[in-house]
């Protein structure tokens, strides 16, 4: 059954001082049904409507003014093959008193897990099966509060992928990068010796100021992460503390099962 659901605002009567723009515009959100299969294609319909008797600055954001989405724990994003929308600039717009803007999309129930890639490698897999949450959201001039509305669809989907945060509890638990990452964290690239502040770097102390030392990451920072054939490939760098500086990490996205460990 088709469902309607929408952002309800409390009217603003004339006796009421400061009413914000988010009192002004009704934001709705409309999904073609509640429950999809792979061979299922997701519309996403989202309209915001000014309710107020003057006009309203909204920023476009190369969404044609509403941001529509929908999130996936496991890295990729859905996949869009129609869009009503063809904004590509940031500007702002003026919402007139009375006007409505609508935003359709439609998308497919498969994950691009190549972001930042070029068109040519994109590696598509069907969306785990599961709950997944569509949002629409509008900005407005800055110091305004944004409006948003969500809703959750489920998808009879495909083999379960591992979220990001499981794939990487599953690399951090094994020996070998358990190892790296202690040579290159903690007392092993930083160090205070009388009143005297030193970092590892490239394999030799190197003394510092005191701001610097502070100011050090205190851990490891995130990995490039590149898919690949059911593959996570993840590769970490980080010039303190002893040689190797790089570490790359081959682990099912399935199953978690770390497949390879090298270092450079």
């Amino acid at each position: 059954m088709v469902r309607l659901i929408y952002f309800s605002i409390v009217l603003c009567f004339t006796f009421l001082a400061g009413c914000s723009v988010q009192d002004k515009v009704k934001l709705e959100l409309h999904i073609n049904k509640d429950s999809f299969t792979l061979e299922d294609k997701i519309i996403v319909t989202a309209k915001a409507t000014n309710t107020s008797e003057e006009d309203i600055s909204y920023l476009s954001n190369g969404s044609c003014g509403i941001t529509l989405d929908i999130r996936s724990p496991y890295f990729g994003r859905f996949v869009e093959v129609e869009s009503n929308c063809n904004d590509t600039n940031a500007t702002r717009k003026t919402l007139q008193s009375g006007e409505s803007i609508e935003i359709k999309k439609s998308y497919i129930p498969k994950l691009n897990m190549t972001l930042f890639r070029h068109e040519e490698d994109t590696e598509l897999v069907p969306a785990p099966s599961g709950d997944y949450q569509v949002a629409a959201r509008m900005g407005f001039e800055m110091g305004e509060p944004g409006i948003s509305v969500k809703k959750s669809v489920h998808i009879d989907g495909g083999k379960q992928l591992l979220t990001i945060e499981e794939i990487d509890k599953a690399v951090h638990e094994h020996n070998k990068v358990k190892d790296w990452i202690e040579n290159h964290t903690g007392d092993n690239v930083a160090k205070e010796d009388n009143g005297n502040y030193y970092i590892r770097e490239n394999g030799d102390w190197v003394r510092v100021n005191k701001d610097t030392y502070k100011n050090l990451p205190t851990g490891i920072k995130e990995p490039g992460r590149f898919f690949e054939n059911g593959h996570w490939k993840l590769k970490y760098t980080n010039q303190l503390g002893d040689a190797p500086y790089t570490l790359e990490v081959t682990v099912d996205a399935y199953t978690g099962e770390v497949i390879e460990v090298s270092t450079k």
